[in-house]
């Protein structure tokens, strides 16, 4: 038969690299990033970008280094930003959801 989907948190399989990065949403629409721990000695430590929600306030676009990035919103409380993000990898389709905290 088909797989039509199966739930897996694939936090535990990303490198170390990949676990540390942080984002900080502005309230007026920029987006600063930093990557804290490099994958490649070649990618940049940080950047910045724009960020929006749409009308009612259920999908967040994020402008980053000439792309576009949009997020619907699952939950977004002060402790809380939790979001589904869906990715194409060669023609699969991952539905991810994303659950982020603030800094301690």
């Amino acid at each position: 038969g088909n797989i039509v989907g199966y739930t897996n948190n694939i936090f535990a399989q990303l490198d170390p690299c990949n676990k540390d990065d942080v984002e900080k949403y502005n309230s007026d629409g920029t987006l600063i990033w930093d990557v804290r721990t490099k994958c490649e000695s070649n990618e940049p430590q940080n950047g910045t970008g724009t960020w929006s929600f749409n009308s009612d306030e259920t999908i967040l676009t994020e402008k980053v280094g000439g792309h576009s990035y949009s997020y619907t919103i699952i939950e977004l409380t002060n402790s809380k930003f939790q979001y589904n993000y869906e990715m194409n990898l060669s023609g699969v389709i991952y539905n991810m959801v994303i659950t982020c905290k603030p800094e301690d």
